[in-house]
């Protein structure tokens, strides 16, 4: 998969050769007459190969902006089958599935369920689609077909990808659900792309119609997402899959550039003493935490700035009128607040938590090399020597042959942003301690995202979450095979205050 890792996109129980086999006892079921017409093949295939422009007035509606896709209306015009179809596809187990990208509900391979109706449309797609298909877009189809069903209820969502996978090279979705509302939530979202080829923004939305069947060809440019859905008394079901052939020339893939870590900056001692929680200053509490982080790799320091600096950075953030949306939308959706326009008393947090005195005192909390003076788990510095001090003005600056480094940015999360794992992410390839400070995130809860969660690279299984708490410094040490996102916040959290963080990290 490009720009993320592989099995990505709509995820699927496999892909395995069906060849679909002529059943007396399942149902016949044809696609609408009107699309099997001489006339509409041949329509269809000028379009494809740009020889008309786009279809509007056809019995389909088909485009080649931002990627070439149709919509085969009332595809199956057959409504008793269609309601039997969906009977049938409701009474199977569907499976969450729950990461980064995505949140629904999904069955195993449909290949292999031996229902009428489910054989009649596997007949109809793996036999007749799958001829349509190689006569009107010329595309050397084999006869592997991946099918699948989705199920997306409130605040479920499939967020940024372009469904690249070995073999995919069709993607279908056929719609089995009652009418439909732009209000509802769950539209196919088209993206356009920017000079580097990666999703910029949603300049086409496809409503969910029964009986509709979308077709888009898998390619570089085919980002797409299912966006939330919103509304509580409805089910978006679809069956969706790939039909498989030759995969469609892509270009290198876009390495984005390794975001910028700076060397520590120095503040005075009083700064110190003047922001953080004399609690976490003590030598007895750094060395009991300490140990537990040597444990465990993770641990959250609540009420970590005095109340009045709390409260100052607080208000600064509520005053804040530019908020730039970072993308692109296949790897973030976070709001974020240019350096240059920070308030004074959020800049001076910023440049604290990017001191060398915090390097030190991290240092001290973890058990990490951060600082020259820090202390190891023996009692000893790491530049030689007993004991440990935090005096920022020694004469040891902590950049004699030291390589620390950090990188901070205050972001804003509201409804609708999320981190993802990407493979090609080089800032999460290196070892490094992850720092966020939350503010606002009073009452927060798991459910509505927002919440950070580790996996192990390449698995969706989740090895630690740290939720959002106002005024609470969550420290993570992540190796090279651990990837962190923060989770998409839904639409539950609508009715709710923004909460805002300060997010460091950290390299030895």
């Amino acid at each position: 998969m490009s720009a993320k890792r592989k099995g990505r996109g709509k995820s699927t129980a496999g892909s395995k050769k069906w060849k679909a086999e002529l059943m007396n006892d399942c149902p016949v079921v044809c696609m609408n007459a009107s699309y099997s017409s001489v006339d509409f093949k041949e329509l269809f295939s000028k379009f494809w190969n740009g020889e008309v422009e786009d279809l509007q007035d056809s019995p389909a509606t088909a485009f080649k902006e931002p990627f070439k896709c149709c919509q085969l209306k009332n595809f199956i015009s057959d409504h008793e089958f269609l309601d039997s179809l969906k009977d049938e596809l409701l009474d199977l187990d569907f499976v969450e599935k729950n990461n980064d990208l995505y949140k629904f509900h999904q069955t195993t391979d449909l290949g292999k369920m031996q229902t009428p109706h489910i054989q009649g449309l596997k007949k109809l797609l793996f036999n007749t689609m799958v001829d349509w298909l190689k006569e009107v877009t010329s595309i050397p189809l084999d006869n592997t077909v991946d099918m699948g069903c989705s199920r997306y209820e409130f605040t479920d969502t499939l967020l940024c990808h372009d469904d690249e996978l070995e073999g995919r090279r069709m993607a279908f979705v056929l719609y089995l659900v009652p009418p439909w509302q732009p209000e509802d939530g769950g539209l196919l979202d088209l993206f356009d792309r920017d000079e580097h080829g990666q999703p910029r923004r949603v300049v086409r939305s496809l409503l969910p119609t029964s009986g509709c069947l979308v077709l888009f060809e898998v390619t570089a440019d085919s980002f797409h997402q299912v966006s939330e859905l919103l509304t509580s008394d409805k089910v978006r079901l679809s069956v969706n899959g790939w039909f498989h052939g030759p995969a469609a020339p892509r270009p290198p893939p876009y390495i984005e550039p390794r975001p910028q870590a700076e060397p520590p900056g120095h503040v005075q001692e009083e700064m110190v003493y003047s922001w953080i929680n004399p609690l976490y200053l003590a030598e007895e509490t750094q060395s009991s935490i300490r140990q537990q982080f040597e444990g465990d790799s993770e641990i959250q320091l609540e009420g970590f700035l005095l109340p009045d600096k709390y409260a100052a950075v607080s208000a600064a953030l509520r005053q804040i009128s530019e908020w730039e949306l970072v993308g692109p939308a296949n790897r973030r959706r976070v709001e974020r607040c240019a350096p240059a326009n920070l308030p004074p008393p959020l800049a001076e947090c910023v440049t604290l938590l990017c001191s060398e005195a915090v390097f030190l005192i991290l240092s001290q909390l973890t058990g990490l090399v951060l600082h020259p003076l820090a202390v190891t788990s023996h009692g000893e510095r790491v530049n030689g020597g007993a004991g440990g001090s935090q005096d920022s003005d020694s004469e040891d600056d902590g950049k004699d042959g030291s390589t620390a480094a950090c990188r901070a940015q205050v972001r804003r999360w509201r409804p609708g942003a999320y981190t993802l794992v990407h493979d090609d992410d080089s800032a999460q390839r290196e070892c490094a301690l992850d720092v966020r400070l939350c503010v606002q995130a009073d009452g927060w809860q798991d459910k509505l995202g927002g919440f950070t969660s580790y996996i192990a690279r390449g698995e969706d299984t989740e090895l630690l979450s740290v939720s959002p708490e106002s005024n609470a410094l969550s420290l993570v040490y992540r190796d090279r095979e651990t990837v962190g996102f923060v989770k998409h916040i839904n639409a539950q959290a609508r009715d709710r205050q923004p909460f805002y963080d300060i997010a460091c990290t950290y390299y030895e």
